[in-house]
């Protein structure tokens, strides 16, 4: 059993609506706070309340976290110029070309004959590097292409078999849910209903009990002042016999 007793000031299903006046102070705080909420500097936002929980930091995926990170770190040049960060690096995809007169002038004299063998020799090394490189990508990059056309189309379905029955037991806990929040709202509405004669009973018992005390008050005051008023005539009296 919980040793918690929630105690509401309200009672929606027998309570009189509010009066224009009440709703139009009520929707001007509310306004005031929100306000007040929307004003606020983001370095500096408004502390929550105490009972709302603490949400956990976002995870995200490493890309997306470098993208985040980038932007993080170049936020006025992605503000000023709109620059967003670098995508797919399509130069892996260009034809590499061997240096050439016309591509390298600086290897070749202007004849055509190279300037330095072993220069030139270490530019056609380099160059048949990163093709070799290059092409040990593409053929992974051809593997796997291979591979999701044979079997993506079954992977995307089985995927797709275990959304949609996380979704079913989702919504059957949604479901699931709200006939709880319809159950408590239905045996609140009868609880408030019962006692909605009993409760107009105590008001108006109350109001009566209010009444009757000002009466006592005021007769009480009144008695005061002819007791006060009889000893004045007393005293006027006692002071003309003497």
């Amino acid at each position: 059993m919980s040793l918690l007793h929630e105690s509401h000031d309200s009672l929606p299903y027998i309570d009189r609506a509010p009066s224009p006046p009440s709703l139009t102070t009520a929707q001007a705080l509310v306004d005031a706070e929100i306000a007040a909420h929307a004003n606020t500097d983001a370095a500096t936002p408004v502390p929550l309340h105490p009972s709302l929980p603490t949400y956990p930091p976002p995870r995200f995926s490493n890309p997306v976290q470098s993208a985040l990170q980038y932007l993080d770190e170049n936020n006025l040049e992605a503000s000023q110029q709109q620059h967003l960060p670098p995508g797919i690096d399509l130069s892996r995809y260009e034809d590499l070309e061997l240096p050439t007169p016309d591509s390298d002038p600086e290897l070749f004299s202007s004849d055509g004959q190279s300037k330095n063998e072993q220069v030139l020799l270490e530019a056609y090394g380099a160059t048949l590097q990163k093709s070799a490189t290059s092409l040990e990508y593409l053929h992974a990059r051809h593997l796997n292409l291979n591979l999701l056309q044979r079997y993506g189309a079954n992977a995307y379905l089985i995927s797709n078999h275990y959304l949609e029955a996380m979704l079913r037991e989702v919504e059957g806990e949604l479901a699931r849910c709200r006939e709880e929040v319809e159950g408590v709202e239905g045996r609140r509405r009868g609880v408030q209903e019962g006692r909605k004669g009993e409760a107009e009973g105590l008001e108006e018992g109350w109001r009566k009990g209010v009444g009757r005390m000002l009466e006592v008050e005021a007769a009480a005051e009144g008695l005061k002042e002819e007791i006060l008023r009889r000893r004045r005539e007393g005293a006027v009296v006692g002071a003309s016999e003497a």
